[in-house]
């Protein structure tokens, strides 16, 4: 076995004598990267894809599901700056079986599994607080498959059972609502939850639901039943729907031409409820036309002068044309528009001498401001005669750059990663092998001229020139001769030019230089 090996190595150290430094060098070079790039290609492919786990989690939600992770030594990355949890994609969809068998995370409540225990024994006010448990869980869990929301807890207050009715209190309800990143609930949709919590309890009305998010803001809009600013509840609820139309046409305008959560629009209207009625008549006396005419004759004789006395009087009665015209105004109608609306910039992304990349806000041109301006005033209906203003501002808002990512789904290529991996690998040993296979090739073939100079000559070292000499190089210096080698000998060729090369190296590499300058 060491014979094969050193006779492997001579056949592949032959072609090397006739290189260069920089040759050797460079050789060299394609050999340690080959080798580099191997061990890299094969790490990468025999690292595991990974795929979320669960997303937007408590932190000690997170720590439970790590230990599970831990005891059964799966893999996992932490992301989202510790609120999601990555593990390899073929782990995936156990574990979300196994974390959900174990009620993690614990952020969903409980429901009326809570009576699946049969406990003997418990009091009614236990029976009672279990009861509300259950209902407060059941609608948190349906709050929660709304895609926008990502917590939700409920909150139920079950008065207690007056004597007299005009002492029993109506129950009420308050809802906590936590959004994905990025996104907020529309008006249709928080309504939508306070009509399904109101429709879920007995006796529990719209107006006892209050909604309220993350940050505290009040979401849900309750009717008044009392006056406010000579309003009463249908006036306001009038006022507000108008606000939030035009609001709307603004808002979904602005949303598709700058993207989702790149503008805000604010719109504040005066209505007039007054009930106005008028009444005019106009006559046209240019027209008029007769309507009757009465003439009244009188004769009277005078006995003493011997006169006749007559009298006429003629009563002529016109018909002046009229126009009746009662007006009653619009109960309603928008005396005056003030419109707010909030514009994001832009976000360019500079790269920091430590490295760390920020995003710096760019305010959009003055000229794009005006044009969306005049779009908002189209929208809404904008009147100068009345007074409506418009304000436009463009000022940073929380930049969603600098917020982590929500994990992405995995694009339709990924699922052909595996192969791609693999046909690299073997793309990269296949070209290893060909380069390996080309040298031992070309040393073969340096071998096989040797061994055809030996036969023709008889001697290597007479090759074109006298024996004793040796052959004239380039530079007059003549080639050294190398010692015969017999024929009549049993040892193959080959074994013949391996001792001869070992125990003359310079003396062969001599002779392979002057061969390639032959050719």
């Amino acid at each position: 076995m060491a014979e094969i090996l050193a006779r492997f190595k001579d056949y592949l150290s032959v072609p090397f004598h006739h290189l260069s430094q920089a040759q050797r060098l460079t050789m060299l070079m394609v050999f340690i990267l080959t080798i580099v790039g191997t061990v890299a290609v094969l790490k990468w492919a025999t690292q595991p894809e990974y795929a979320i786990l669960v997303t937007d989690i408590e932190p000690a939600d997170a720590q439970a599901v790590i230990e599970e992770l831990k005891n059964d030594k799966v893999a996992y990355k932490l992301v989202q700056d510790g609120r999601g949890i990555m593990v390899p994609r073929k782990n995936v969809y156990e574990y979300r079986m196994k974390l959900a068998a174990q009620n993690l995370p614990t952020n969903t409540g409980n429901g009326y599994e809570l009576f699946d225990k049969k406990d003997i024994g418990l009091s009614e006010f236990v029976q009672q607080v279990n009861y509300r448990r259950a209902l407060e869980g059941e609608l948190a869990r349906t709050i929660q498959a709304i895609p926008e929301v990502l917590k939700a807890r409920v909150h139920i207050v079950f008065p207690q059972q007056r004597l007299f009715k005009e002492d029993q209190r109506e129950p009420t309800a308050s809802i906590f609502l936590s959004t994905r990143r990025g996104v907020q609930l529309g008006e249709n949709q928080i309504n939508g939850i306070v009509m399904l919590v109101s429709g879920s309890i007995e006796g529990l009305t719209t107006e006892n639901v209050t909604v309220v998010d993350d940050h505290g803001k009040l979401l849900s809009r309750k009717r008044r039943s009392n006056t406010m600013a000579g309003l009463d509840d249908g006036e306001l609820d009038l006022q507000m729907r108008v606000e939030n139309y035009l609001e709307d046409k603004a808002q979904t305008m602005l949303d598709q031409l700058l993207g989702a959560g790149n503008a805000v629009v604010r719109l504040a209207s005066d209505l007039d409820f007054r009930r106005i009625e008028r009444t005019s008549e106009m006559y046209d006396s240019e027209n008029a036309a007769v309507l009757s005419e009465e003439i009244q004759s009188q004769t009277s004789q005078d006995s003493s002068a011997g006169n006749n006395n007559s009298t006429e009087r003629t009563i002529t009665n016109y018909q002046l044309p009229k126009s009746v015209e009662r007006i009653i105004n619009d109960v309603g109608s928008i005396k005056r528009l003030s419109v707010a609306v909030l514009v994001n910039g832009k976000y360019t992304e500079k790269q920091q001498p430590s490295g760390e990349k920020t995003f710096e806000f760019v305010a959009r041109p003055q000229g794009e401001l005006q044009r969306l301006a005049a779009l908002v005033r189209g929208a809404v209906g904008f009147n100068d005669q009345r007074g409506d203003k418009l304000d436009i501002q463009c000022i940073p808002f929380e930049n969603p750059l600098m917020m982590p990512d929500v994990a992405e789904p995995p694009m339709v290529w990924e699922k052909y990663m595996p192969f791609i991996q693999k046909i690299a690998v073997f793309a990269l040993l296949l070209v290893g092998f060909l380069i390996v296979r080309s040298k031992i090739k070309k040393a073969k073939k340096i071998l096989l001229q040797v061994g055809a100079k030996r036969g023709m000559s008889g001697q290597l070292g007479g090759y074109g020139g006298d024996a004793a000499g040796g052959d004239l190089m380039a530079d007059g210096r003549r080639r050294k001769s190398l010692p015969a080698l017999h024929a009549g000998s049993a040892e193959p060729i080959e074994s013949e030019v391996v001792d001869f090369v070992k125990n003359n190296s310079q003396s062969a590499a001599q002779l392979v230089r002057a061969w390639m300058l032959e050719k």
